[in-house]
């Protein structure tokens, strides 16, 4: 049961998917931003 006592850091460095998953949100995040942004230029 050492795995219980890792730290949190260490456990997300564990978890490629979670690093995934927040890295495709920050992605498509940024993109909508943009694109919110070349829409209201546009008007």
């Amino acid at each position: 049961m050492t795995r219980a006592r890792l730290p949190l850091t260490m456990r997300v460095l564990t978890h490629p998917l979670l690093i995934l998953g927040a890295a495709a949100l920050a992605g498509t995040v940024e993109i909508f931003a943009l694109w919110k942004c070349r829409r209201q230029r546009q008007r």
